[in-house]
């Protein structure tokens, strides 16, 4: 259950009970439904004691608005504090477009913190076009020379501020802009909403007599919805103006090796799909080494059926589930280990040169 892990992290460490404090603590339970109040649909437990730091900190958490909060999410100034993963900002024209992994938007936490950060900046840009109207600016055309300046600067502070991503000034051209932050999880995030899918082909071949192995090459397409909403920043009171649902794609190559038992062997051609678990802010996110198992049967003509789960070597960890159908020359009935790394289309074009000529 990922409230019991969010709870400290929410109390900022105000309210943790230390073995030599026995004194009640009302100033850290305050704290704690002040946290709650922020952070609607979280859960902050209040012990009956904490130190005189913790009590200090929880001062803090206290005198603080949940705006203030809010920022200190999006920017990290605020250790333990939750904060959005992997969040695209860009401009197009009088559309500002806020983009995240649908899989982000299972937890209510998560969800509320990207809508919070729309809001604030909606709120903020209405007091910027606000001012700029009172100064005489015609908002509904296109501005130009200094006033487009002034305009675009203000714009990249107040999207530094909502963000806290150090936005250059040019953010007005930059296409993709993305908030960095720790890629924390919940367990039952993790590993069981899937952050990703994926789509493979893979050429194998392998030989078994009780105990065998195989090489494999595989091509593997990665697919990341996403969410994206665009907030039409120009207006007097900017508001969304669509939703919308994108995918992010990239293509991957992964040179495997495995060992294991079996029976029989030959060549094999595999295709199939899968799914990523973990916390991937974009599909290229899963290269690396990686460890699995695999198992499979084929009869020639009729071909079979395999399946693998590889656990990428990162922290915290990928975990990558594939199911497939193969065909071809092979019959064979396997449960092997496997190695493999998983690259990058160039990468992986290079390796297949490389080994082409021996290299």
């Amino acid at each position: 259950m990922r409230n019991a892990s969010l709870a400290l992290l929410l109390v900022l460490g105000a309210c943790a009970t230390e073995a030599t404090s026995t004194e009640s603590s009302p100033l850290c339970a305050e704290a704690a439904a002040h946290m709650d109040e922020c952070f609607p649909g979280m859960e902050t437990a209040a012990p009956e004691a904490c130190s005189e730091d913790d009590a200090s900190h929880a001062q803090w958490v206290v005198d603080r608005s949940c705006d203030q909060l809010l920022l200190d999410a999006g920017d990290g100034k605020a250790d333990g504090v939750p904060q959005l993963e992997g969040v695209r900002i860009r401009r197009e024209g009088n559309l500002t477009y806020f983009s995240i992994p649908l899989a982000r938007t299972a937890e209510s936490d998560r969800k509320y913190l990207f809508d919070s950060m729309i809001t604030k900046f909606s709120g903020k840009m209405a007091e910027l076009n606000t001012s700029m109207k009172n100064a005489g600016v015609d908002m509904s055309g296109v501005l130009t020379g200094a006033t487009a300046t002034d305009y675009l600067n203000h714009y990249a502070g107040i999207v530094n501020g909502i963000a806290g991503n150090n936005v250059s000034e040019d953010m007005a051209v930059t296409v993709g802009e993305t908030v960095q932050n720790p890629k924390k999880l919940s367990s039952w995030q993790r590993y069981v909403i899937p952050q990703a899918f994926i789509a493979y082909f893979s050429a194998k071949f392998s030989a078994n007599l009780g105990i065998g192995g195989g090489f494999s090459a595989t091509v593997m397409l990665v697919v990341q919805p996403w969410l994206t909403l665009a907030v039409d920043h120009t207006l007097a009171q900017p508001k969304v103006v669509s939703k919308k649902y994108d995918v992010d794609m990239d293509v991957l190559g992964v040179p495997n090796v495995d060992i294991g038992f079996g029976a029989g062997g030959g060549a094999s051609l595999r295709v199939g799909v899968g799914a990523v678990f973990g916390p991937v802010d974009k599909p290229s996110d899963i290269a690396g080494t990686g460890i699995g198992l695999s198992g499979g049967g084929t009869i020639p003509i009729l071909g079979g059926l395999s399946a693998k789960v590889i656990t990428v070597l990162k922290y915290p960890p990928l975990i990558i589930l594939m199911l497939g159908y193969s065909t071809g020359t092979a019959a064979e009935v396997e449960v092997h280990g496997n190695l493999q790394e998983i690259l990058d289309l160039n990468q992986f074009l290079t390796w297949i040169h490389g080994a082409h000529l021996g290299g």
